[in-house]
């Protein structure tokens, strides 16, 4: 039996999914990451962990209202939600740029959440802002690319 690949709109709707799981863990550890070079450029260690609420970071040095601190998580991972977008046009994939663009939006939303409205980023209510935040854009992006996919020529899923 042949496997049938999954090709235009249903194509590009399983692989954004299936990149965006894929990258979520990556574009999350390096957001940490941005928080723990401050944490070191301090002069202290850091640890990044993994819950069911997602990575956080535990850093020694006093870091507190910090907002150049608080800010580079959401810059490191808008980096490397960037190079997700680079890719995606190297290989002409609609679905790693729908990825791309939905992460670029999350981390700028927490650039500006995390950095300059810190009180309200560290209370649960903003769990459900950053969490439409993350669904809306995927699922807006996803609706944009699918409606205007024959605008796009030549391009993969």
């Amino acid at each position: 039996m042949k496997a049938r690949l999954l090709t235009g709109k249903q194509g590009v709707v399983v692989h954004s999914f299936l990149f965006y799981f894929a990258l979520l863990i990556p574009i999350s550890a390096l957001h940490e990451f941005g928080h723990g070079v401050v944490c070191w450029m301090e002069g202290d260690t850091f640890r990044i962990g993994l819950t069911m609420r997602g990575m956080w970071l535990d850093c020694l040095a006093d870091v507190d209202g910090n907002t150049f601190f608080l800010a580079i998580g959401g810059v490191f991972g808008l980096a490397g939600s960037l190079a997700i977008i680079v890719a995606s046009r190297a290989v002409r994939s609609v679905a790693l740029l729908t990825v791309g663009l939905a992460f670029s939006v999350d981390h700028g939303a927490k650039i500006f959440l995390e950095g300059f409205l810190t009180e309200f980023y560290f209370t649960s209510t903003s769990d459900i802002v950053v969490t439409a935040i993350q669904v809306g854009s995927l699922g807006g992006l996803l609706w944009w690319f699918i409606v205007r996919q024959a605008a796009v020529p030549k391009a993969r899923s």
